[in-house]
C-alpha cells in the first residue's frame, strides 16, 4: 500500500516548480501532507526533490522527513541487549513511530552507520566516553557507605552513571564489529558472482575473438600437411589483424573478410584465445592421423573455454549458473575505479541512496497517541495493546 502511495505523491511531484508552493495546488499540496504521513523514513525520503539555483541548490522536503524525532534506547533489559532507536513522527496528536534495531541495520548494510538515527546513537556514545571522567568523578560518598537515604540515592546516581559508560563501550565495539559484518552480508553469491563473470566476457556474441578463432578452425581454412603450432599461429596473426576500436567508417576501409567480422569486442582477449588453443582447446586445433581440424559445435567450444577460462570442471560451471538463475540477482556489477581514476558522487544522490535504504524495524510501524509515544518505553511500545 505505502508502495504504492510513495509513487502517487512522486508523480504529482514532478510538476513541482521552485515558488513558496512549489508549482502545486492546493490540493495537491494537502494530498501530499496527508498521505506522506503513512510513509516510513525511507519512503519519505523518495519525495525528496532538489533545486538548482543561483548560488546554490535548494532542498524540497516533501514528506517532512527532517521533522522527525530521534531518541536513544542503550539501557539494559532482562528481555534485550540490544541498543534502539526510536524515529517519532507527530502532527502534535498522533505519533508514527518506527523503533529501529541500531545494531541490525548496520550489520544489513554497512552503508547504513551515516544514517541519521545511527549516527545520533554514535554521537550519544562517543559523548558518553568524552565526559567519562566527568560523569564517574567520585566524592566522598564513594568511599565509604552511605549513612543516610539522601546519600544512597547519590551513590546509587553514581552506580547508574558508571553503567552508562560501560554501554557506551560495548556498543561502540559492537557497532565497529557490526560494519565488517555488514558488508560481508552483502558479499553477492559464488555462483552469481561466476555468472556474472561470464556475462561480462560476451561470451555468446559473434563479434568477438573466440567466435573468430572458431570459424577459423573450419576445414576450409586449414593447409594440409600443416601441424598445431603453425595452425595457431596463422590464426593469432588473423585476429591481430580484425577491426578493433573502429568506427563503422573506418570498418569499411578494411578486407571484406575481416568486415564480415564486425568490430571486435575486447573482452576476450588474443592471448585469452591462443593460450586457450595451447592448452584445452588444442583438441580442436589438429589431429596426427588425419590432419584435418577437429574444430567442435560453437556450444561446446564456447563451454570448454569457459571451463578453461575460469579453471571449473563443466559440472561446476553448470551448477553454479542454475543456481546464480534462482539467486535472481538484477543490481549491474560495481567494479573498483581503474587507471588511477578516484572514486566519485554526488552528495544529493548519495544522500538519496543513503536515506531511502530501509532500517532494520523490531516491529511494524506503530500509530498510537502523542502522549502513549512519550509514557512508554521504546522496548516495550510494540507490545501495547492499545497502540495500533
Amino acid at each position: 500500500m505505502s508502495e504504492k502511495i510513495c509513487e502517487e505523491l512522486k508523480a504529482l511531484l514532478k510538476g513541482s516548480q521552485f515558488n513558496p508552493i512549489v508549482g502545486l495546488t492546493a490540493n495537491e499540496l494537502e494530498t501530499i501532507r496527508q498521505k506522506s504521513k503513512e510513509l516510513s523514513f525511507a519512503e519519505k525520503a523518495e519525495l525528496f526533490i532538489n533545486f538548482s539555483t543561483y548560488p546554490g541548490t535548494l532542498l524540497y522536503d516533501a514528506g517532512s522527513l527532517f521533522e522527525a524525532q530521534i531518541k536513544i534506547d542503550d539501557t539494559n533489559s532482562k528481555n534485550r541487549s540490544r541498543p534502539l532507536a526510536y524515529i517519532k513522527f507527530s502532527d502534535g496528536y498522533r505519533a508514527s513511530i518506527e523503533v529501529i534495531d541500531i545494531l541490525e541495520s548496520v550489520r544489513n548494510d554497512a552503508t547504513l552507520i551515516g544514517h541519521p538515527a545511527i549516527l545520533f546513537a554514535i554521537n550519544y556514545w562517543q559523548k558518553i566516553l568524552i565526559w567519562a571522567r566527568y560523569i564517574e568523578q567520585r566524592d566522598i560518598y564513594d568511599e565509604a557507605e552511605a549513612a543516610d537515604e539522601k546519600n544512597k540515592n547519590k551513590r546509587l546516581k553514581f552506580q547508574l552513571s558508571g553503567q552508562f559508560v560501560e554501554n557506551a563501550k560495548r556498543y561502540l565495539d559492537a557497532i565497529g564489529a557490526a560494519l565488517l559484518e555488514g558488508a560481508r552480508r552483502k558479499s553477492i553469491p559464488k555462483e552469481s558472482a561466476l555468472d556474472l563473470q561470464i556475462h561480462s566476457l560476451n561470451i555468446d556474441a559473434k563479434n568477438t575473438y573466440l567466435y573468430v578463432a572458431w570459424e577459423r578452425l573450419a576445414v576450409r581454412h586449414m593447409k594440409d600437411k600443416e601441424g598445431s603450432e603453425e595452425r595457431v599461429r596463422r590464426i593469432e596473426n588473423f585476429l591481430r589483424q580484425l577491426p578493433f576500436d573502429v568506427t563503422l567508417e573506418e570498418l569499411s576501409e578494411f578486407a571484406p573478410e575481416m568486415q564480415q567480422c564486425g568490430i571486435i569486442e575486447p573482452d576476450i582477449t588474443i592471448s585469452n584465445v591462443i593460450n586457450f588453443l595451447k592448452a584445452d582447446g588444442k583438441k580442436f586445433v589438429f589431429t596426427k592421423t588425419d590432419h584435418k581440424s577437429q574444430r567442435p559445435r560453437w556450444k561446446v567450444f564456447r563451454n570448454t573455454f569457459t571451463q578453461w577460462y575460469f579453471n571449473k570442471k563443466p559440472s561446476t560451471v553448470e551448477e553454479y549458473r542454475k543456481k546464480a538463475k534462482k539467486q535472481g540477482l538484477t543490481e549491474p556489477p560495481y567494479k573498483p575505479s581503474i587507471f588511477g581514476t578516484l572514486p566519485e558522487t554526488n552528495v544529493f544522490q548519495f544522500l538519496m541512496e543513503l536515506f531511502t535504504c530501509p532500517l532494520a524495524k523490531i516491529s511494524p510501524t506503530i500509530e498510537c497517541s502523542e502522549i502513549e509515544a512519550d509514557l512508554f518505553r521504546f522496548q516495550d511500545l510494540p507490545n501495547q495493546k492499545d497502540t495500533k
